[in-house]
């Protein structure tokens, strides 16, 4: 059975060390202090200003047939989500996002010349909303898993294999508008700063994927990407 969509505010958390990889400082590398106590300051910054909030649902798969999904009613063909829930008979959706007050500070700071603190504004804002989406993610796994159901991975439009048309799917599922997060015809969200995702779910212990930690790079293939953190 289909669940009613719900609303959640998550703070938005970050460390400092998960900043420096982004801004091009290997791990254990010294900071010089200057750049540090931009960094210490700017990411103090934003946190006043971004709100988390997710939304998330749990449907049921009603039919897939290669790279058709049927979902409540509604045909979708999609590929790469007909394979990965293909054999499941539920799945969950979730769309975060941390506010646009990101985005200005960022537009801020380029418009006037500053572009570190505009790199670290922006990253601040990258690893903000992946902890919401986090957070929101191992929420779904924790109810799912009250219902005998358990998660088989996590994909995002834009991520991997799966192309950000995708997002047309996802926003034909679940409306985010409670959040503020909308889409636009290059299939961009608004504001940019938000997180959208799918994960299946399936019944039986055989499926269980490991549910101490929610990472999204962990679905991510690639490697070398300098966002990554495990």
């Amino acid at each position: 059975m289909s669940q009613p969509p719900r609303v959640i505010d998550v703070e938005a958390r970050y460390s400092i060390e998960e900043l420096l990889g982004p801004l091009g400082w290997e791990r254990g590398s010294c900071v010089e202090p200057a750049f540090m106590e931009q960094i210490v300051s700017e990411s103090e910054h934003c946190r006043q200003v971004m709100q988390g909030r997710a939304i998330y649902t749990r449907m049921d798969v009603s039919r897939v047939d290669q790279n058709v999904i049927e979902v409540g009613g509604k045909a979708f063909e999609e590929g790469v989500l007909a394979s990965a829930l293909d054999g499941v008979r539920r799945f969950a959706l979730g769309i975060c996002t941390v506010g646009d007050g990101i985005e200005e500070i960022i537009d801020e700071h380029f418009r006037g010349g500053d572009f570190f603190r505009g790199m670290v504004a922006d990253v601040v804002g990258s690893r903000a909303v992946e902890h919401v989406a986090e957070v929101c993610a191992s929420l779904i796994c924790s109810e799912a898993n009250e219902s005998g159901l358990y998660p088989s991975g996590h994909l995002s439009p834009g991520y991997g294999e799966w192309d950000v048309s995708g997002q047309r799917v996802v926003f034909a599922l679940l409306d985010p508008s409670p959040i503020g997060v909308s889409l636009n015809e290059h299939c961009m969200m608004k504001p940019k700063k938000s997180i959208s995702f799918v994960v299946p779910l399936a019944e039986g212990l055989a499926h269980h994927a490991d549910q101490a930690d929610h990472h999204l790079c962990r679905e991510c293939g690639l490697q070398d990407c300098m966002y990554r953190r495990e």
